[in-house]
């Protein structure tokens, strides 16, 4: 029996081994966050939210249950009304009640990234090219509503 070759074959065993549970470890681990993500994303379906913006000199605040969001920007004191439709867990449409004049988007659509404390990191593009232009951004949960 040739002990040099049967060691060749119970290292590559090992190795395979080894690569078989990083594997199943890292998808576990993939699955635990997705699961994580999902039931934070519950979280954050409505409340109250701020974004500052402070290169354009401007907050934004954000008042949105599960059908409707309310933006409010100052200094401007401009407000605008969506209807919310939650496509998923963690993605929803916004569809402007009137035209939004600034951009002609007939809706947007909102990918809830992740979300850390009180941190909500999405991604935003319109609903027509989700190919075209995404604009990143952080908002901020800062409490609850009772109604819009």
């Amino acid at each position: 029996m040739n002990w040099g070759r049967n060691n060749i074959f119970i290292k590559l065993g090992f190795i395979v081994l080894y690569a078989l549970v990083i594997i199943s470890c890292s998808s576990s681990k993939r699955r635990s966050l997705a699961k994580e993500s999902t039931s934070t994303c519950s979280n954050v379906k409505t409340g109250k939210f701020q974004m500052s913006a402070p290169s354009l000199g401007k907050t934004f605040y954000f008042y949105r249950n599960e059908t409707k969001q309310i933006e409010h920007i100052l200094p401007d004191d401009y407000t605008k009304e969506f209807d919310v439709t939650w496509i998923g867990e963690c993605e929803y449409y916004l569809t402007p009640l009137e035209a939004l004049e600034f951009t002609g988007f007939a809706a947007i659509q909102v990918v809830i990234d992740s979300v850390v404390g009180s941190n909500v990191y999405c991604t935003v593009f319109q609903r027509d090219d989700p190919n075209g232009i995404r604009t990143n951004f952080v908002m901020e949960k800062i409490g609850e509503i009772d109604e819009l």
